[in-house]
C-alpha cells in the first residue's frame, strides 16, 4: 500500500459514517488489503488496478460511498477517524511482524546452522546425535555454506 496521507484517512473515515458501527472495522480492513493488492498490481503492471486505483487508501475508499466531510466536532466522524487510524496501525504492526527477519536461534532451532553446510551432513547419511555429528559439522565448516544451496 502506498504511504498514508491525510486525505487518505479523511477518504476512508467518510466512507466509514455511512456503514453500520458495528460493520467499519472489517469494511476498513476490507479498504487496506484492497489498497494493498491495488499497490502491488500498479508495481508489477506499471498501471493502476481497474477498480481500486494506484494503490492509495483514497482510491480504495473512493470505489464506495462517501458521506459528505463532517466538522471535527462530530463524534460520529471522529469515532470513524479512531477506527481508521487504529486499523491502520494494527495493519502496520502486522505487516512489520511478517517482514521481520528471522533470528538465527529461530534457524538453529531448526537444525539449520547459519555457515555450516547442513547438504555435507545429509550426504554422509549420519543421523544427528551420532559420534560422527561432531566431525560432520567440521567438515561442513570448510565447505560451502547453507545460503550459497539456497541460491
Amino acid at each position: 500500500m502506498r504511504p498514508v496521507l491525510h486525505g487518505d484517512v479523511v477518504a476512508a473515515a467518510r466512507v466509514l459514517l455511512g456503514v453500520p458501527r458495528a460493520e467499519r472495522r472489517r469494511v476498513m480492513r476490507q479498504m487496506l488489503q484492497q489498497a494493498s493488492f491495488a499497490d502491488q498490481y500498479y508495481k508489477r503492471l506499471k498501471r493502476g488496478h481497474p477498480t481500486w486505483g494506484n494503490g492509495s487508501l483514497m482510491a480504495a475508499a473512493g470505489t464506495r460511498e462517501m458521506a459528505p466531510e463532517p466538522f471535527l466536532d462530530d463524534p460520529t466522524y471522529c469515532r470513524c477517524l479512531v477506527v481508521v487510524f487504529e486499523e491502520l496501525i494494527r495493519w502496520r504492526s502486522e505487516r512489520a511482524a511478517f517482514n521481520r527477519p528471522r533470528k538465527a536461534s529461530n534457524l538453529h532451532d531448526r537444525g539449520f546452522h547459519l555457515g555450516v553446510s547442513c547438504l555435507s551432513v545429509i550426504k554422509q547419511g549420519r543421523p544427528q546425535g551420532t559420534q560422527d555429528d561432531k566431525h560432520a559439522h567440521e567438515i561442513g565448516r570448510s565447505g560451502p555454506s547453507l545460503g550459497s544451496y539456497l541460491r
